[in-house]
């Protein structure tokens, strides 16, 4: 094979200042060569993301950062895992990211065929789609379940195959999850993720339950939550009813501008919380 490419046959440091030249695209061709020339791009050492759209075509988009510039490619009518392995090859250092805003795709095939796969985030933004077969949005849950534990931002709630879709992704072990329509007490007091994001206000008496929740020894394994409270500074004494609070020490407050109120609780376990109140929003940090 290094026959029909001589140049293989160059020593290592040279390869690698001559494949520089070329662009993200005609790289990633060239390692389709062989092993080699797989290995010699992999040493350029590029960094990059890699997002998978499907929409009403799927589309690989590899964005590829380097020390002096962004290229970007973009792939359609292709064989999906092939080009996605091809890619991970010859970048050693990427985060790999999937979103869905169209549902006609076979999601039962894709399950199958991203097998192995580690996506640092999963975004579902349905918008106005459809509504589809039980079969098929039986595999969309399933894809969404399998492919979302490192993260998951979810836009709406049209046409989930699941009513209680966010009662189900809260209670399980997911590691970062932002949500951008309104969860119910229910959701919240089911939560066992540890990172989470909700974007839609809630009323402040049902963060108060939830904190007798917490207080209680539930939702251990949160350590960040953020929510939106319309106007929560006014309604601190809702929230904070019936609950033990103290001020939070100087020393280890964050400055922040926003911040209006700062208020430590504990749990039954002593396991210390700050809530930290601004005029929109409530953000939680469980120190562990």
């Amino acid at each position: 094979m290094t026959s029909a490419f001589p140049i293989l046959r160059l020593p290592a440091n040279a390869l690698t200042n001559s494949l520089r030249y070329l662009d993200f695209q005609n790289l990633l061709n060239f390692s389709l060569v062989s092993k080699s020339a797989q290995q010699a791009a992999r040493m350029l050492n590029y960094k990059g993301n890699i997002f998978i759209n499907f929409d009403r075509n799927i589309q690989l988009r590899v964005v590829v950062i380097n020390k002096t510039h962004t290229t970007e490619i973009i792939i359609e009518n292709f064989q999906l895992r092939d080009w996605i392995n091809t890619a991970l090859c010859i970048l050693p250092t990427y985060n790999l990211l999937c979103k869905i805003t169209k549902l006609h795709h076979n999601f039962r095939k894709l399950y199958n065929e991203l097998d192995g796969l580690l996506f640092f985030r999963l975004d579902l933004n349905l918008g106005n789609s459809p509504a589809l077969n039980p079969e098929w949005q039986s595999w969309l849950w399933k894809f969404v379940q399998k492919y979302s534990d490192n993260g998951l931002i979810i836009y709406t709630t049209a046409n989930l195959p699941n009513g209680n879709m966010y009662h189900q992704i809260l209670g399980s072990s997911r590691r970062n999850v932002q949500v951008q329509t309104r969860c119910t007490l229910s959701d919240l007091l089911a939560m066992r993720c540890t990172n989470v994001l909700l974007c839609t206000p809630i009323y402040p008496e049902e963060f108060n339950l939830f904190l007798k929740h917490w207080i209680k020894g539930a939702n251990e394994v949160v350590e960040t939550l953020y929510v939106e409270i319309e106007y929560v500074n006014e309604f601190t004494d809702l929230i904070f009813r019936d609950i033990k609070c103290w001020n939070t020490p100087k020393q280890a407050a964050k400055r922040r501008r926003r911040i209006k109120i700062r208020k430590d609780i504990y749990s039954c376990a002593g396991v210390r919380a700050t809530l930290a109140i601004s005029r929109w929003s409530v953000e939680m940090c469980v120190w562990k």
